[in-house]
């Protein structure tokens, strides 16, 4: 489910969609949007307590610079340049857990990284020292985006780090209109979307929701009513962002095409699929605080423990299931 949809099944799982399609106006989209985010990052620090390495990235300090949430980083701030005097590392925006840290630099592969706290007696001692060992590098990380070392090697090293990824916002959007070409996995848009201006292209995996109704978008203001809620809207997976009017979809437009049609872009969350409805209890659970229906608060907050605690069994019995060895045949057996 992409973020639009998760709002709308807990619209309706909250019993607040109408006959017409509409929700109670107390409900903004925007909220919606503050409690699907809050939820997918409890779910994402849920399956971290499980041990599940989702969003794992590997990036080298000799990648090309990258845009993550309206900021552009250059990832030789985390290479060693060879000055022994500087102590702090810059890392990437998007690192939530760092789990290795390695030297790609030929001949020099068998460098080995130590974490310790940079108030240890061995971490300071390197500190201070004027000739520090050089293969054996202690480093601590500080701040939110700061590596601190004690011992930078000596000359030129270029790193590979792999960390656990911070997923960006989920995002909702649904400026202007567009236009489908049949056959073609094209999409032009209309009255300035302007989607690379809105950072839409390094949001996550997106998909253009579109619907046969005069609201195409599923979860969308219609006037004074609150959130509107369109049933039979469909969503295509979205490849890339062209321009900011013009992105492409990751298969053809088969349907008969379409002109100037509202239209949303959406989040899909890097969370396994399967993990959705758990977000869909989370933002449930605040749109019962929000009209205080206190009874439905603590049915949720129960059932979200429940959801929890299953994905967790689950999560649990998948990694503890023992392989299965198979021999090799024998014909002379």
């Amino acid at each position: 489910m992409n973020v639009a949809q998760i709002c709308r099944k807990a619209l309706f799982e909250a019993g607040l969609v109408l006959a017409g399609g509409a929700s109670s106006p107390l409900i903004t989209v925007g909220e919606l949007l503050i409690w699907a985010n809050d939820g997918n990052n409890e779910l994402e620090k849920q399956l971290r307590n499980a041990e599940q390495d989702f969003l794992w990235v590997t990036r080298n300090s000799t990648d090309a610079d990258y845009d993550w949430e309206n900021e552009t980083y250059d990832p030789s701030d985390f290479g060693f340049t060879g000055t022994t005097t500087t102590h702090t590392l810059t890392l990437p925006p998007d690192l939530l857990l760092l789990k290795e840290i390695r030297v790609t630099t030929s001949n020099e592969e068998d460098t080995i990284f130590q974490q310790a706290d940079h108030a240890s007696p061995v971490f300071q001692d390197l500190m201070r020292s004027t000739n520090p060992q050089r293969d054996l590098i202690y480093w601590d990380l500080v701040d939110e985006r700061t590596l601190y070392v004690a011992n930078p090697p000596s000359s030129a090293r270029d790193v590979q780090l792999s960390y656990i990824q911070r997923s960006p916002r989920l995002r909702y959007y649904s400026i202007g209109t567009v236009t489908t070409i049949q056959a073609s996995t094209l999409i032009e848009g209309a009255s300035t979307p302007n989607w690379l201006i809105q950072d839409l292209d390094n949001a996550g995996d997106m998909e253009l929701g579109l619907g046969p109704g005069t609201w195409a978008a599923a979860v969308e203001v219609a006037g004074v009513t609150g959130p509107y809620v369109d049933p039979e809207v469909k969503e295509w997976p979205i490849a890339s962002f062209t321009d900011d009017d013009t992105l492409v979809l990751k298969s053809k437009w088969r349907a008969t095409a379409i002109t100037t049609k509202n239209y949303y872009i959406a989040t899909v969350p890097s969370t396994p699929a399967e993990h959705h409805h758990i977000i869909v209890t989370y933002v449930k659970m605040k749109i019962a605080e929000k009209v205080k229906s206190y009874r439905d608060v603590a049915a949720a907050t129960s059932m979200l423990d429940r959801k929890y605690m299953k994905m967790l069994g689950d999560v649990q019995e998948r990694q503890n299931v023992d392989p299965e060895f198979v021999e090799e045949y024998d014909p002379d057996f």
